[in-house]
């Protein structure tokens, strides 16, 4: 019982050459992120409605594929949490400042073929891509994982700060 590498993996999808109609996967991707952008906006005001109203919160979108596009395309699921999730593929991790109301970019990280292909090819990256393989790199290392960890320790350190002072 032979199993496949996961750089054999990667280089058939890569060479697979699907037909995905009259659009591009590229074109897909460009028509899901008007949807992706409205989406997040719609669960960011229905998260701040409902979390604590004391309390910074992360919104953690998953990519989901379902049925490999074949004619559901891509979609994304939105989360809102109190804790910094742990990283996975296919994640992008928003932190919400109250005080600010401001949002920022944790961390965003593709698919597992995405992450092999830019991490076997950081010097051929484009400049563009230079952010995204900081995070695919801290992923890799564990960096993004212990982050996470931290954050969540100093969470509940605060919460149970807040439980004393009652």
């Amino acid at each position: 019982m032979n199993k496949d590498t996961v750089g054999k993996i990667v280089t058939d999808i890569m060479h697979k050459g699907e037909d995905y109609g009259d659009s591009s996967i590229l074109e897909q991707g460009k028509e899901r992120l008007i949807d992706y952008e409205e989406n997040f906006l719609i669960k960011l005001q229905s998260a701040k409605n409902e979390m604590p109203q004391d309390r910074d919160f992360y919104i953690e979108a998953h990519l989901r594929m379902p049925q490999l596009l074949g004619g559901f395309g891509i979609q994304f699921n939105f989360v809102s949490r109190l804790t910094c999730p742990e990283p996975t593929f296919d994640q992008v991790v928003y932190l919400y400042t109250r005080a600010s109301d401001d949002v920022k970019l944790v961390w965003s990280l593709p698919n597992l073929v995405g992450c092999v292909l830019i991490s076997e090819n950081l010097m051929n990256l484009d400049p563009d891509q230079r952010s995204l393989a900081e995070y695919v790199m801290a992923f890799k290392n564990g960096t993004l994982f212990k982050n996470a960890k931290r954050i969540n320790e100093d969470i509940a350190d605060q919460s149970a700060v807040k439980a004393l002072n009652l």
